[in-house]
């Protein structure tokens, strides 16, 4: 029987801006999947689930779900749950406030900006 590689699982209670971190998770764990050449859609869900920990497959069992759900949606129903909608006044805030760091370059506080930006 084959071992399954080591991969980090995702930290829920690490920060409370969980969106980003869980689309980098996610983009992570589906190149892994695509190395492993792992294309049915019930092992991909029960990696998923397996891989994110413990925290995340709580989450899941909170969710409204139907047994015989696909990868796709599985995937979309905690991505609603870990990227609720954006108070857009408060991103428009926090962009009006950014200002440039005295040693930071041009380069990087606009790129800084562009992550700021209302969406």
């Amino acid at each position: 029987m084959a071992s399954l590689p080591d991969f980090p699982p995702f930290n829920v209670h690490e920060d409370s801006n969980a969106g980003p971190r869980w689309k980098k998770w996610l983009t992570r764990f589906e190149r892994l999947l695509c190395g492993l050449n792992i294309t049915a859609d019930k092992r991909k869900t029960a990696l998923l689930l397996h891989y994110a920990g413990p925290d995340v497959d709580d989450i899941y069992d909170t969710l409204p779900t139907s047994s015989n759900e696909d990868y796709k949606t599985v995937v979309e129903k905690l991505n609603q749950y870990f990227s609720p909608q954006p108070n857009v006044a408060f991103e428009v805030f926090n962009f009006r406030q950014a200002k440039q760091k005295p040693d930071e370059s041009l380069d990087s506080y606009h790129t800084r900006l562009r992550r700021l930006r209302p969406r």
